[in-house]
């Protein structure tokens, strides 16, 4: 799932006890030193042991990715 961080997206709110995916919404504003938090949850439907690769049914990945616009430097 992705998420826009923009002022004219409405994210939907994370659930933890429903494992819904979910974000704040707004514009998301960072500075040096800032830190992210990311939780990835993998739902294996199979008898399969998943571990990290990049292969659609038989391995798991997560990613975080970004790019920003309007950078002022003080």
């Amino acid at each position: 799932m992705t998420f826009e961080y923009d002022s004219i997206t409405t994210n939907p709110a994370p659930n933890p006890s429903a494992k819904t995916d979910g974000a704040t919404s707004g514009i998301l504003s960072l500075v040096a030193g800032d830190k992210l938090k990311l939780e990835c949850d993998v739902n294996n439907t199979t008898d399969n042991t998943l571990t990290f690769k990049n292969e659609l049914y038989t391995g798991e990945m997560c990613i975080l990715f970004g790019s920003s616009v309007g950078t002022t430097i003080h």
